[in-house]
């Protein structure tokens, strides 16, 4: 499936230029199609719906997340967002008082917040400082570090730079340690291609409504074998147990993987939207997606330069991602947001500059035409 048919068949209906994929992506028009027709099903025969053609396509969702994380499908469980999945692993790792976990001062909130909130059981959170580009090195987690650290928490790509970790390298200084590495990959996924059989983090954890281009209200958690022998139960319900369609309260067996945390019905207009939209990656391929998205950042970055325009985003190869962030010396970002919003043109702003986030089906017009509106 070529990019032009993508634009043609998925995304025709988009208002105006959107650039705001970091942000909540639209849905493709086959997602739109199916999840509605999925309800009007609901609305007739839920429990036939459900069963006949719900519960596989959330095994189908399940498959195809798997395979994009690169992790055992067994392994992988749906939560409400990326910090569900983060807080649920927070909240039941196994730590002890004096324990700490190194985090980026820039990070997104999901990834901080929860390993604050386990200051009640003495876990303290270092918080590692950023080059003016959001930019931070494996040196700079470790220098962090000591006997002491359990846990280095980090996103793969930053929501506020378009920083790009090397994942792989902190990975192995972090098992070097004795420690975890847990990667949030919300802003990646679906637009750059992760394969954590190469990266090896113990824990990953996604949401459904940037790059993956369904609707908010999903998550994706994989959870290492090793790190699950260390986490309590919490999250524990009806769904929790093996054979959990007997609904026998006196049989209490929990699941033997990270599905265990699946504790009751799930969200299943959410996940038939999910599963539809990562079919549309899988027919584009996430390296042509990648390799699209890149481009399109190259040509945001170049165009901004020219127009006088300062790209704070790290240019260093290896580093970069589909999010390109930028300021101008004399216009304000209000100025700069209501030239964009006048022209119809979705992006946003974080971390005191704006933001641009185009996915696989822009074009490099609709980049020229959103700097060309921007006052000079």
């Amino acid at each position: 499936m070529d990019i032009s048919q993508v634009r043609a068949e998925e995304f025709s209906g988009v208002q105006g230029i959107y650039l705001n994929h970091a942000g909540i992506s639209p849905l493709p028009a086959r997602t739109a199609g199916i999840v509605r027709d999925a309800a009007a099903k609901l609305s007739q025969d839920p429990i036939g719906y459900f069963m006949t053609e719900g519960l596989p396509r959330i095994t189908s969702a399940r498959t195809r997340l798997s395979s994009l994380f690169g992790v055992p499908v067994e392994h992988l469980a749906f939560t409400r967002n990326t910090g569900h999945g983060l807080s649920i692993v927070a909240d039941s790792l196994e730590l002890n008082p004096g324990d700490n976990v190194v985090c980026v001062g820039v990070d997104y909130p999901a990834v901080v917040f929860p390993w604050n909130a386990q200051a009640w059981r003495g876990i303290e959170v270092r918080m590692v400082p950023t080059g003016s580009d959001g930019s931070f090195t494996v040196e700079d987690l470790s220098a962090a570090a000591d006997e002491r650290t359990r846990v280095f928490a980090v996103s793969w790509i930053q929501f506020g730079s378009g920083f790009r970790a090397d994942i792989k390298r902190i990975v192995d200084m972090a098992h070097s340690m004795g420690a975890l590495c847990i990667v949030d990959v919300i802003q990646g996924l679906g637009a750059l291609h992760y394969d954590n059989k190469i990266y090896g983090a113990d824990v990953i954890a996604t949401g459904s409504h940037k790059w993956l281009m369904a609707a908010p209200g999903v998550g994706g958690l994989y959870v290492a074998p090793h790190v699950l022998e260390r986490m309590h139960l919490v999250n524990i319900a009806a769904v929790s147990v093996e054979n959990a369609f007997n609904f026998d309260s006196s049989i209490f067996e929990p699941k033997k993987t990270i599905q265990r945390v699946e504790e009751g019905s799930p969200n299943l207009l959410g996940l038939i939207g999910v599963d539809a939209s990562l079919s549309l990656i899988e027919d584009v391929g996430i390296e042509v997606i990648e390799k699209r998205v890149l481009e399109l950042a190259s040509v945001a970055t170049e165009l901004l330069e020219a127009r006088g325009y300062a790209v704070t985003s790290s240019q260093v190869e290896g580093t970069r991602s589909g999010i390109v962030m930028f300021n101008h010396a004399r216009h304000s970002n209000k100025e700069l947001m209501e030239s964009l919003n006048a022209a119809h043109i979705a992006a946003a702003e974080r971390g005191g500059k704006i933001r641009f986030a185009p996915h696989l089906y822009n074009t490099s017009e609709e980049i020229a035409r959103a700097v060309e509106v921007l006052p000079q």
